[in-house]
């Protein structure tokens, strides 16, 4: 069996046994995994032209749901990029890109500026940020068609960026940056400098000098 089919088979493998280990337990695997909710861009194996092509880099993600104790009714569905098969991972092979995050130190200072603060964040910002379409098949991963847990798994691909990818906070933020320096012209410079200088990953913390400009440039970022 090849290295890639073996692949797939142990992510199967886990897979099926992780459900099989949290229904002995007593707290099975969500059966109705909100997949249309989770915002992945997912593209369902029927629609994946070549299955196993040679000339592509594959990778099956394997993946689990967590559950907050105090948001029981809440949902997270976590892909593992750091799981290793045959002494390697997805992170292994990803380049991490520069580090385009502003200092922290740095928010927080001008933060303190002002007396009229505002925080917001980005939700779901690497979830927003496209890979690739070359590269989206090192992002698969397989889950019951329909929900239906009797049928065999298929597989799917996710065609954003995730959450603990290695390569996923430096892409995140330059989409982040870049869309601030293409729209110069469509947006006051105080926004923009907002935009470039106010965010730590995905929350803004910005402080303003009156009401009036903190509600207007919320009007203009939001």
């Amino acid at each position: 069996m090849s290295p890639l089919l073996n692949a797939r088979r142990e992510t199967i493998i886990s897979f099926r046994n992780a459900y099989d280990f949290s229904s002995h337990c007593g707290f099975a695997i969500h059966p109705t995994l909100p997949l249309g909710e989770t915002n992945l861009g997912l593209a369902p194996s029927h629609i994946l032209k070549e299955l196993y092509p040679d000339s592509k880099l594959l990778w099956y993600l394997p993946h689990h749901a967590v559950f907050h104790p105090h948001k029981p009714d809440k949902l997270r569905v976590v892909f593992d990029c750091a799981a290793r098969f045959k002494a390697t991972s997805l992170n292994d092979q990803l380049l991490q890109g520069p580090d385009l995050t502003n200092s922290l130190f740095g928010v927080l200072q001008r933060f303190c500026q002002e007396p009229v603060a505002l925080f917001s964040d980005i939700e779901g910002m690497f979830h927003q940020v496209k890979v690739d379409p070359q590269d989206s098949d090192a992002f698969r991963f397989s889950w019951w068609p329909n929900d239906d847990l009797s049928e065999q798994p298929i597989e799917y691909r996710i065609e954003v960026h995730l959450f603990g990818s290695t390569s996923s906070p430096s892409c995140a933020n330059f989409c982040v940056r870049k869309t601030a320096q293409d729209n110069i012209g469509n947006f006051s410079r105080e926004v923009i400098d907002t935009v470039l200088k106010n965010f730590c990953v995905n929350d803004c913390l910005k402080s303003v000098q009156s009401s009036c400009a903190a509600i207007d440039l919320r009007s203009q970022i939001c």
